[in-house]
């Protein structure tokens, strides 16, 4: 894999590399059961490397942590400086995703603005450290190819998708809105990809008058971007050309809850809460 992004790349073998970056670095990597150096006993501006082996997804109810518990997991990671800068993966076309309901006033918790000033945050810092080099941006970040998708989704959810797109680039008017308008997307797929009784169920409970995941005509393209991303943050973080063993994939639209055909039936959503 060649170099890019700014990225260093790796001098020699990646394990020999690997290790000689490791000589002389406190670490706590390992097993769950592994601990984690205190936030006590860490120098403030000291150079450690150190991994998180659990981490929480608070996108629905079920795994919610209190103010209290995120302060507590974060605690040990206050005064800490990695000895390797991370690498950042964002694109401008997930920015395309709008989840606005046309002709609404409604602030949806999932906005484009949310990742984007994440992104003007960390671009920032990075002026302020001289790591703009580790900001992946646009060229360094390739959509997902459909034989990726595949092995994830369904191919009758993929064309389902395809066909949307199209059907809003040619503005047709049918039973979908205009190329304006923002969908409420988990129905769409409920009605056009699950039986009968699925539907029942998911109609019969109002399910779709409180939809939260939303498709919009920048949405097929934000959610292959954001899978690209993932994709190539496997990369680096899998292969002996970078030294970097870590990366921070900045993407939406979220998947969390994104089946084999979309919906999910136990959570209730379409990929999104």
């Amino acid at each position: 894999m060649a170099s890019a992004g700014g990225f260093r790349p790796v001098a020699g073998s990646g394990s020999a590399a690997r290790a000689g970056a490791r000589s002389g670095m406190t670490s706590s990597v390992g097993s769950s059961s592994a601990s984690v150096t205190s936030a006590s006993s860490v120098p403030a501006g000291a150079q450690h490397e150190v991994e998180l082996d659990k981490v929480s997804c608070i996108g629905c109810g079920s795994s919610v942590a209190s103010l209290s518990e995120g302060q507590a997991a974060r605690a040990p990671f206050t005064n800490i400086s990695p000895l390797l800068p991370l690498p950042v993966l964002y694109h401008s076309d997930l920015r395309g995703h709008v989840t606005r309901l046309h002709g609404t006033t409604e602030v949806h918790q999932e906005a484009p603005e949310r990742v984007h000033n994440i992104f003007l945050r960390l671009f920032e810092d990075a002026v302020h450290f001289n790591l703009v080099n580790m900001l992946m941006c646009d060229e360094d970040v390739p959509l997902a190819s459909r034989e990726l998708l595949t092995q994830v989704h369904d191919v009758d959810y993929i064309k389902f998708l395809e066909g949307l797109c199209v059907r809003y680039d040619a503005g047709a008017n049918s039973d979908l809105p205009s190329d304006h308008e923002v969908l409420r997307f988990s129905p769409l797929v409920v009605s056009r990809l699950f039986d009968e009784t699925e539907k029942r169920k998911y109609f019969s409970a109002n399910r779709h008058l409180t939809s939260a995941t939303r498709f919009s005509p920048g949405t097929f393209k934000a959610a292959l971007r954001a899978a690209g991303a993932v994709v190539r943050g496997v990369e680096i973080v899998m292969g002996d050309d970078f030294l970097q063993k870590r990366c921070f994939c900045l993407v939406r639209p979220p998947g969390h809850h994104a089946g084999p055909r979309g919906y999910d039936p136990t959570a209730g959503g379409g990929g999104f809460c």
